[in-house]
């Protein structure tokens, strides 16, 4: 993973910063999150609360934006740092659930493969280089369906078709 950090952000620091953000959620995304980090550091954690009042739906995800900025950098690069660190925990979540399930390393090292070779990872403007909710919630997604398998809940059908149900509710 650190070899793939090492490209994330060299693609980042000269293929994706320079330029303009592709889509108008990306922008506004990150001009609510450069807010965010003036606000933490003009007036303190308070300004969570109030960044919470400006954007309910985006909290979270600006809050980790900004925190990362804040650590590594008020930067666009550092930003996007986020969306790096949502696939590292799929690809460990995926490996350590097909180990187990399989009991093969190389079987789980072939799940990463496959993950790694999905084009969604890398898809335009809702992919790894695009700073917006749309790739931390399908990395989310996926750590979530790897805990249900590891959690062997599936083995019981009625557990199977709740999760089910669940999983696909169409939103409002």
């Amino acid at each position: 993973m650190v070899i793939e950090a090492v490209i994330f952000y060299s693609q980042v620091e000269y293929q994706i910063a320079p330029y303009y953000p592709s889509g108008f959620d990306q922008a506004s995304y990150y001009v609510q999150t450069y807010n965010l980090i003036e606000d933490l550091t003009a007036h303190g954690w308070i300004a969570v609360v109030n960044d919470t009042l400006r954007s309910p739906s985006s909290l979270l995800f600006n809050l980790q934006g900004a925190l990362f900025a804040m650590a590594f950098g008020k930067n666009r690069t550092a930003i996007i740092g986020v969306n790096l660190l949502y696939f590292c925990a799929l690809q460990v979540t995926l490996f350590l659930t097909v180990r187990r399930a399989t009991g093969k390393t190389y079987a789980a090292w072939l799940a990463v493969s496959l993950l790694l070779a999905a084009r969604s990872m890398f898809f335009g403007n809702a992919g790894i280089y695009a700073y917006q909710m749309d790739f931390c919630a399908l990395c989310l997604y996926g750590i979530l369906a790897c805990l249900i398998v590891h959690s062997q809940v599936i083995a019981d059908l009625v557990s199977t078709l709740a999760i089910t149900v669940a999983a696909s509710a169409p939103e409002e």
